[in-house]
């Protein structure tokens, strides 16, 4: 649930800022250019917070067990 609602969120964030940009200089490009930003960014933090694999964690786990049983 958190993953969609990032991902809900970011589209529609800035595409609410490119609505209200496109509204205010009467342009209609902003919409959808907001709209796929808020679709990369939303997946850029999703998969920095998210996007752990268990073998990074193995390796560190590995490295501080082997240096506590010394």
């Amino acid at each position: 649930m958190r993953v969609l609602s990032y991902l809900l969120a970011g589209v529609a964030l800035y595409g609410g800022l490119g609505w209200l940009a496109d509204h205010l200089l009467g342009t209609g490009f902003l919409l959808p250019v907001g709209i796929v930003l808020g679709a990369a960014a939303a997946a850029y933090t999703i998969i920095r917070r998210f996007g752990r694999t268990t073998e990074t964690t193995d390796k560190t786990s590995k490295a501080t067990i082997g240096e506590g049983a010394r």
